[in-house]
């Protein structure tokens, strides 16, 4: 079962793309210290270090390896000088989630009995139109056939995308467009993705007879005028991400996803010390410190169900607890649009706490720390509004604008000064062996990112991006 693009018949189908990214584990290891976390994820970098390399379109492309941070960035440079484009970043990451095991087995299904029978596949026909979900059927679902393993279309679908986007634009060269920036991740399901992105790179510069400055080719020396979203030669080309004005993060489920809002999370850690007398008979006189975290979670469940369950705006998640009778360690996550409904929350479960019958102050420590904060201020209007623009055009309704609930990584991004949206990889079942993408969602996705491309050349950026 292959794909195949209008007029394009050269091209590689994206089925054989995301397939091939597919057969590379790179199941992030939470209990790794080095970086990246999994062997794996060096070997699809190089994989697609060469890929990239192999396009004529791609002017810098490299691996950047320190500060704790891994990245394949890559660049293409603009093909016009008279409309200001602002520079624009596309980014997946490489890895997979570690909840199972990213050894799948890709397969191309077809017939929803297959799908829900023998997969346990349930996608539900009521989120598409009819012409969409019979498509879907008849041109096939990539699904694993090796049980209990992780698919990996979050986010390898982003990758092979983005790649798709490459490949159109260089087979279709009349689509002008302004510079346009590359970045594959690794240890995004870690949150580690974009902590240190801003300092990769290496300056790679050089200025001509009109005192232009010039990107030069190391591996050919041809050079090509660097210009910024304001048409104003840029002072330093990095190897790194850095210079992108706006990115969009080709990571969210389903096809018309445009996630720019994202709730504020924090974590309290509860520590539980527990005490045993040697040689007493007194059960009064032992501190259990598991048995106790267990009881003040029984508690916030029955006691305080709307910070529980999701009551419209937040909701408190119990993520883990570990330990013995002697030390236990209670970790709650604790998310809300507004953030001080998050420190309410918080307050409330320490009230709580205190007035456990259990509850010793020396015996019992808390500690809060907040993880992400709310960052849709910081997105300007045109990066949203261009996303969803470019989706419409595509699909002809609305886009699935819902918050996102979870780790962001889009807003760690936003904070560093690059306002990024994240927006739909096709892709369904998110972190379950039951991922899956149907085959028409790789090219629908692939084809908003190139609506980006096509409608940043005409775009009102209303300034947003101009110095």
């Amino acid at each position: 079962m292959t794909l195949h693009y209008q007029g394009d018949e050269d091209m590689e189908t994206l089925d054989s793309k995301i397939i091939r990214y597919i057969n590379v584990d790179t199941m992030a290891d939470p209990n790794s210290s080095t970086t990246p976390s999994n062997p794996g994820i060096k070997t699809l970098a190089q994989m697609l270090l060469g890929e990239l390399r192999g396009y004529s379109i791609i002017k810098q492309a490299g691996i950047y390896n320190s500060n704790g941070g891994y990245f394949v960035c890559a660049k293409i440079m603009p093909n016009q000088t008279s409309v200001n484009i602002p520079v624009i970043g596309f980014i997946a990451h490489m890895d997979t989630s570690y909840r199972y095991p990213g050894t799948p087995d890709p397969i191309i299904v077809n017939g929803i009995e297959t799908l829900v029978n023998k997969y346990g596949i349930d996608i539900r026909k009521s989120a598409f139109t009819e012409q969409e979900f019979n498509e879907w059927l008849a041109k096939g679902v990539l699904v694993s056939n090796n049980p209990f393993t992780l698919l990996g279309v979050k986010d390898k679908a982003g990758i092979a995308e983005i790649m798709g986007l490459i490949e159109y634009l260089q087979e279709n060269p009349s689509i002008l467009h302004g510079q346009i920036n590359i970045c594959f991740t690794a240890d995004a399901e870690l949150g580690k993705s974009m902590r240190s992105i801003e300092k990769q790179g290496t300056v790679v510069q050089s200025t001509n007879s009109a005192g232009n400055l010039l990107w030069r080719d190391p591996s050919t020396g041809n050079t090509t005028i660097v210009h910024s979203s304001g048409l104003e030669p840029v002072t330093t080309l990095n190897g790194g991400f850095v210079d992108a004005d706006l990115a969009y993060m080709v990571d969210a489920p389903g096809q018309t996803h445009v996630q720019y809002n994202n709730f504020n999370i924090s974590e309290m850690e509860i520590t539980f010390t527990g005490e045993r007398v040697q040689g007493g008979f007194d059960e009064d006189a032992v501190i259990n410190a598991i048995k106790n975290a267990c009881v003040y979670v029984d508690k916030v469940v029955e006691s305080n169900t709307a910070l529980t369950v999701d009551s419209g705006n937040g909701y408190v998640f119990i993520k883990s607890l570990e330990g013995d009778y002697l030390k236990a360690t209670l970790t709650i996550s604790i998310r809300d649009l507004n953030y001080d409904n998050v420190v309410s929350m918080m307050d409330t479960l320490e009230n709580t706490l205190q007035r456990m019958p259990f509850y010793i102050k020396d015996m019992i420590t808390v500690k809060r720390t907040d993880l992400y904060n709310n960052v849709r201020s910081k997105i300007p209007y045109s990066v949203i509004d261009l996303a969803i623009k470019s989706n419409t055009d595509l699909y002809n309704r609305g886009c699935i604008t819902i918050p996102i609930s979870n780790g962001y990584a889009a807003a760690e991004l936003t904070n560093k000064g690059i306002p990024t949206v994240s927006i739909s990889c096709g892709g369904y079942n998110f972190y379950t062996y039951h991922d899956c993408i149907p085959l028409p969602a790789l090219d629908n996705c692939r084809d908003v990112l190139v609506n980006i491309v096509k409608n940043s050349y005409t775009y009102d950026f209303n300034d947003d991006f101009v110095d």
